[in-house]
């Protein structure tokens, strides 16, 4: 129901954005490789973070997107033919209660492992919608809105030096693993099975009777969409990003 863009870019900032020099403001703590404990010093850069991440302004004229509320836009799903679904315009408050735990640096080998906790999520916005939740085939195209309860990404991402022509090496990150869980939701659609309320009413109960059946059939392409987009945003930041500036040796 939130994009791979919501807990990508937070696993953005908790992971990179705390370490490039290049791109960064002033105001923004950067961690030196030899830190003595550098995911402690992540954790407390983000820690510094998190007011700014509300609003999007990260001080000295540099922005980004707020994450309240944060507004996001047609995201697709598609399983067979038994399950597609579209979710477009919505609007999720809660991001910026992100909590990020179990954060292991490798700096050497650029191996990162941590989990980013969104404790609650809420959104409206709306939807496109064939399905079959067991025994009853569920369609529909309208409004919809929910809550997502301790929503939490489990992530592995690797990366590599790479030598530069200039004589100094960039890195590059290519190779991301990732899962997703979502401990408890509710849903609302509106305008199920063309309007029809009674069937509406069966169908948002058979969805929220089941909704750990119907986040699993979501969770799969998240995770995929999930992967690709956090790679393509983290070796975008880090583009004309040195190991040296990453990493400064100070």
């Amino acid at each position: 129901m939130f994009s791979s863009r919501n807990i990508a870019g937070i696993c953005i900032f908790a992971l990179f954005i705390v370490e490039s020099m290049c791109r960064l403001p002033s105001s923004i703590k950067v961690c030196s490789r030899n830190t003595p404990n550098p995911s402690a010093c992540i954790l407390d850069a983000i820690s510094d973070l998190r007011p700014r991440l509300v609003t999007g302004d990260l001080g000295d004229g540099v922005k980004t997107v707020a994450l309240e509320p944060l507004g996001l836009d047609n995201i697709h799903f598609k399983r067979g033919p038994e399950f597609t679904a579209t979710f477009n315009n919505l609007l999720v408050n809660g991001p910026s209660n992100f909590v990020v735990s179990n954060l292991k640096s490798d700096i050497p080998n650029l191996k990162f492992n941590f989990t980013v906790t969104l404790p609650k999520l809420t959104f409206t916005g709306k939807y496109s919608l064939k399905m079959r939740l067991l025994l009853l085939n569920i369609q529909g195209r309208g409004p919809i809105s929910g809550v997502l309860d301790n929503t939490r990404a489990n992530v592995c991402i690797l990366g590599k030096r790479i030598p530069g022509a200039n004589g100094v090496d960039y890195v590059k990150f290519g190779n991301l693993s990732i899962k997703v869980s979502v401990g408890g939701a509710k849903f609302r659609l509106e305008n199920l099975f063309n309007g029809d309320r009674t069937l509406g009413e069966i169908g948002n109960t058979v969805i929220n009777e089941n909704a750990q059946l119907f986040i699993e059939e979501l969770i799969p392409g998240f995770e995929k969409s999930l992967s690709k987009t956090f790679l393509e945003i983290a070796n975008d930041i880090l583009t004309e990003v040195t190991y040296d500036e990453m990493f400064p040796d100070v």
